[in-house]
């Protein structure tokens, strides 16, 4: 019985693991560029590879922040190099 209650355990803690993900110190830039409205950070992000489409702990990404925040030409960077949501 203990068995099983430690390999449950085990399994709820590797799922968890997997679920809850920290994303790259270049899609944060990414994010917090387009949250702050700096185009050309934005740019330079996309430019060193970080993932147009990452989530940040909210589960926004880049382009809602932009969207929401009225930054037309971010957003259209964002579409432009791939962004989906």
């Amino acid at each position: 019985m203990m068995k099983k209650i430690l390999a449950g355990t085990l399994v709820i803690l590797l799922l968890g693991t997997v679920c809850v993900q920290a994303i790259s110190e270049k899609d944060q830039e990414l994010i917090d560029a387009a949250e702050d409205g700096d185009i050309k950070e934005v740019k330079a992000a996309i430019k060193a590879g970080a993932d147009v489409n990452a989530k940040a702990n909210d589960g926004d990404t880049a382009l809602m922040y932009a969207a929401s925040l009225g930054y037309t030409e971010i957003v259209k960077i964002l579409e432009d190099a791939g962004a989906e949501e």
